[in-house]
């Protein structure tokens, strides 16, 4: 059986975390994992929005890290914990930089990093950022 973790306070969405982990800092976060690595935890997680609109304050949080500095954070601290978002929101970046990110991710991580993808929920989080999937037109 593999089992995941949750990154403590990578985000604040009142269903999914407890109070006690909003007191974290970013040396207790590397230090949390690098138990769960120690444990044979199988990978990481932590979820993703650049922007939260006010009207889902209260049920989705304020806060999320850069996933991908945040992961590649983490990947300093362990050695075989896997490295994953809940799921990046493919839409709202520019493919070549997610790419070169992502690659440069799992390369200095020694091909820990796992991609899952998906194209968002929240249209407002699209409209504050100005729908950057327009970008596309660059590529063709």
């Amino acid at each position: 059986m593999k089992l995941n973790v949750g990154v403590p306070n990578s985000m604040h969405v009142a269903a999914m975390v407890q109070p006690w982990e909003f007191a974290l800092t970013g040396t207790d976060i590397g230090k949390a994992m690098q138990v769960a690595d120690e444990l044979g935890y199988n990978k990481c997680m932590l979820g993703e929005h650049f922007i939260m609109p006010a009207q889902h304050l209260d049920l989705s949080g304020d806060h999320y890290f850069h996933t991908t500095v945040a992961l590649g954070f983490i990947a300093g601290q362990t050695r075989n914990l896997r490295l994953s978002w809940s799921v990046s929101i493919l839409p709202l970046q520019h493919p070549l930089v997610h790419a070169k990110a992502w690659s440069t991710l799992d390369w200095l991580s020694g091909e820990r990093a796992e991609a899952l993808f998906g194209v968002g929920w929240l249209k407002e989080e699209f409209d504050m950022m100005n729908d950057a999937s327009d970008d596309r037109d660059l590529l063709r």
